[in-house]
């Protein structure tokens, strides 16, 4: 558990907060970047999310809450990613 736990956060802050959002930064300043770019980060932060349900199912909800237009739960969203 604690090795799997340890990738999803490795990944979370490393290469997705990192790199990513970093990346992303200018590529939404370009408009005809901008939606792919916003899909994009959106359905990797939702992956992200799935996949940390099991070790943080309350925290993950209500971020999930938080940023979802419906009012679904993340443990009924469909699995997998």
């Amino acid at each position: 558990m604690h090795e799997a736990a340890q990738e999803i956060y490795d990944f979370t802050w490393h290469e997705f907060a990192d790199v990513y959002i970093e990346v992303s930064k200018k590529q939404l300043q370009d408009e005809s970047l901008k939606n792919s770019t916003k899909q994009n980060l959106s359905y990797i932060l939702f992956a992200i999310l799935k996949i940390l349900h099991p070790f943080m199912p309350f925290v993950t909800e209500v971020i999930w809450g938080e940023i979802k237009d419906d009012k679904n739960l993340l443990m009924t969203e469909k699995w997998p990613i």
